[in-house]
């Protein structure tokens, strides 16, 4: 069954299998990969989505407003300094391509007539896709294997021979400082390194 969807002066048509569902199937989940690299492949809808989740769901945001914020960040300026010109081409750009392909994919709620935006709960689910890692550091599996390769390697050798002052205890005790220590500095730094934060 298709669903007409109304987008300014045109009309998008979304079959119920093109209506993202997470609740099961490969073959979803794999689209809602794809989708979700598609959409956040591109600075402007990636700044769009960050401005939606930092005005919350309570009410829809203005296309105007969206867009002027947009501009302001693209051109490291403040709010107030963004020019007409500056702004319209976000403007134009949003309204035309970006927008659209939000609510085609089922991320935004977006009114092309009122020039209203809203997140959707969907879009929650590109949380997973925003963790960067900086050039040059280590990702953070690769530190959880390592250390706890680590700690194996150290119980066997306490299993094997005696180690003069170290105690099963004692590793064990020191295992949860270290994981928790590490799994801190990991959330601080997924925080700072999203795609959705400056």
């Amino acid at each position: 069954m298709a669903a007409l969807i109304k987008q300014g002066s045109y009309i998008m048509t979304r079959t119920d299998e093109q209506l993202l569902q997470t609740d099961g199937a490969s073959d979803d989940t794999t689209a809602l990969r794809d989708q979700a690299f598609e959409t956040l492949s591109n600075p402007r809808r990636r700044e769009a989505l960050r401005y939606l989740r930092r005005q919350g769901t309570d009410e829809p945001v203005l296309l105007r407003d969206l867009a002027e914020q947009i501009a302001a960040w693209e051109n490291d300026i403040p709010l107030v300094e963004v020019t007409y010109k500056q702004r319209k081409r976000v403007y134009t750009s949003l309204y035309q391509s970006h927008l659209p392909r939000l609510h085609k994919y089922g991320f935004v709620e977006y009114d092309a007539d009122r020039g209203t935006i809203e997140l959707t709960a969907l879009a929650e689910n590109l949380d997973i896709y925003l963790e960067i890692v900086p050039d040059g550091h280590l990702r953070w599996s690769d530190a959880y294997l390592g250390t706890s390769v680590i700690y194996g390697l150290l119980a066997v050798a306490l299993y094997l021979i005696s180690i003069p002052f170290v105690t099963s205890w004692y590793v064990l005790v020191s295992s949860v400082i270290v994981f928790a220590g590490i799994s801190l500095v990991h959330s601080h730094q997924t925080r700072q390194n999203t795609l959705y934060e400056r």
